[in-house]
């Protein structure tokens, strides 16, 4: 399961959501095919969904990364000259940038939560 802000959720299309909670539930990926999965899904909404989802705040997991990936994430999130596509590319490099076990670490804080409460 997955630690998204409820107004994430809120903004989802039914569709989306049940493709969210079904990469959640699925153990036979990893945290990276995930991701890239996750955005496949993010970047088929419409444009003013992602302008929303551009400004919520960071997911819960964010407090449980050092102060290094946080500054790199927030700096990314809040940069208004990159598109949503860009941003997503960035993230993606700055996870695949944390060791495995500070995901692993993500991976589990996540599974404690529920997706769609």
């Amino acid at each position: 399961m997955a630690t998204f802000h409820p107004e994430f959720i809120a903004l989802l299309p039914p569709d989306a959501l049940e493709k969210f909670k079904a990469l959640h539930t699925d153990d036979s990926i990893d945290s990276m095919a995930r991701f890239d999965k996750m955005v496949e899904v993010l970047l088929s909404l419409p444009a003013d969904i992602q302008a929303k989802i551009e400004a919520l705040p960071p997911p819960p997991t964010h407090e449980i990364l050092p102060e290094e990936f946080k500054t790199k994430l927030d700096a990314i999130r809040t940069n208004k000259g990159i598109s949503f596509k860009d941003k997503c590319t960035k993230y993606r490099e700055v996870i695949a940038s944390m060791p495995e076990d500070l995901r692993a670490k993500i991976r589990e804080a996540a599974k404690k939560q529920q997706i769609g409460k």
